[in-house]
């Protein structure tokens, strides 16, 4: 059997083969690059707090000495930044643009996989089937919810443990991510 260091390197190997070297260096430091950009000086009177500022909870805006406006590394992505701006000077970065590239551009089936807490991230009228429409219409071959992989793990699991523990003296380590699993 191989290895987890061997598969992850290859892995790692295989994925990044034909990147650019931007692509690597914004998966290697991604605090260098913010989840906002400024599109635009700020249009916003000198003499008052900007609206994105105030309303950013993590005090990620700063107007520094020359008026400048900047977006420092305390920046979550909350977007409550840009909803305030009314002049339009901020946006999500575009970093989801090349996913959907290699998305679209796959030769292989690709799903969306999607936490279990995705249901509550929508209003009700929002279905798992419409949100799996959704991710279909936009390229993915469909969509999975992740918890169905440690349901998986689990079952694996418990078959090595009928096949492995014998007697009551017998061992085995395991790996479960739920505590289900345990017990």
């Amino acid at each position: 059997m191989t290895p987890l260091r061997e598969l992850y390197e290859e892995f790692v190997r295989e994925k990044t083969k034909n990147a650019s070297q931007s692509e690597l260096d914004c998966l290697l430091h991604p605090r260098k690059y913010p989840v906002v950009w400024k599109v635009g000086d700020c249009s916003c009177d000198p003499g008052k707090t900007p609206e994105c500022q105030a309303s950013c909870l993590f005090n990620a805006i700063k107007i520094g000495s020359d008026g400048k406006l900047s977006i420092n590394e305390d920046c979550v992505g909350c977007s409550a930044c840009i909803d305030a701006c009314q002049a339009k000077k901020l946006v999500a970065s575009k970093d989801i643009l090349p996913a959907m590239k290699a998305v679209l551009e796959s030769d292989q089936m690709v799903y969306a996989l999607v936490a279990p807490a995705f249901i509550g991230q929508f209003s009700p009228q929002v279905t798992p089937g419409m949100l799996r429409s959704a991710f279909r219409r936009i390229g993915f071959d469909g969509m999975v919810e992740v918890a169905i992989f440690a349901d998986i793990l689990t079952l694996k699991e418990a078959l090595e443990f009928d096949r492995n523990i014998k007697t009551e003296s017998d061992f085995q380590l395991t790996s479960c991510c739920c505590p289900m699993g345990l017990g």
